[in-house]
């Protein structure tokens, strides 16, 4: 019993965080984000659009509680702890691709009005990339790297060419002081 009372929060816990997670509308320059999909801010308060959001509370609730109430079947299996722990790992899977599916059928909705009303945030096949949260890769199996490194980051530069790395260093390392 105590497994039980120790698994069941963790899981409501868990199945909250993440199916309210879904729901946030995080804002972006000259728009928002709907379900994933970005929509300029003109069409923020569209009909189509609230009647998505009403509808996907509408499921997610019905989820969260159906969740919920398919966790009480562990109290039953209290005295067995290895079926507690199987229906627990289960119970997991199930959420998160539930909830995952839930999220991709909304996602999709939204993407097609997007696309139905030619909403765009900008030029089209243009991606923006943030460059305070970007970092370099690097490839390990073609060596050698230039590594400058600034106040607080780095430049990694690798030329396709291994000589023309090994040129490009040695002509830099003869331009800098000692």
């Amino acid at each position: 019993m105590t497994m039980v009372l120790i698994l069941i929060p963790i899981c409501l816990i868990i199945l909250l965080t993440m199916q309210l997670s879904y729901g946030m509308r995080p804002y972006v320059t000259r728009g928002i984000i709907v379900f994933g999909i970005g929509i300029p801010e003109h069409a923020n308060q569209a009909e189509e659009l609230e009647s998505l959001r009403a509808s996907f509370r509408q499921n997610n609730i019905f989820f969260i509680v159906m969740g919920s109430l398919t966790l009480l079947p562990m109290f039953a299996l209290n005295r067995y702890f290895s079926l507690v722990f199987v229906y627990w790992w289960v119970w997991m899977g199930l959420v998160i691709w539930g909830g995952y599916r839930l999220f991709v059928k909304y996602h999709r909705a939204a993407a097609r009005i997007k696309r139905e009303h030619d909403w765009s945030m900008g030029e089209r096949r243009i991606v923006r990339v943030d460059t305070t949260l970007t970092r370099a890769y690097i490839f390990k199996h073609s060596p050698p790297y230039i590594v400058i490194r600034l106040a607080d980051e780095y430049i990694v530069f690798n030329d396709k060419k291994a000589s023309d790395t090994r040129r490009m260093f040695e002509e830099l390392r003869r331009k800098l002081p000692h």
